[in-house]
């Protein structure tokens, strides 16, 4: 592996299928950090039904991409990328 490119790895599958507790453990072999890119887990305050890794989660490994705007507001992918 060419180590001057990032390695990424993308984790794909439905709803509360454990992809949460296996990007941990990934990120916690290779200290990484995990950008979440859920079309629902970026709205504040909707834990429930969307499998958002908890707070103690979030403080052991850094996650980006969640809890970013409140769920009246609009979003668009000019604005995710923004973000």
């Amino acid at each position: 592996m060419n180590s001057s490119k990032p390695l990424v790895i993308a984790l794909i599958g439905p709803t509360a299928s454990g992809k949460t507790d296996l990007a941990i453990e990934i990120a916690k072999h290779f200290n990484m950090r995990i950008h979440n890119v859920d079309s629902r887990q970026i709205y504040k305050e909707m834990d429930i039904g969307t499998a958002k890794p908890n707070l103690i989660q979030q403080e052991n490994i850094k996650h980006y991409l969640i809890n970013l705007t409140n769920p009246d507001q609009a979003i668009n992918v000019k604005r995710f990328q923004e973000i």
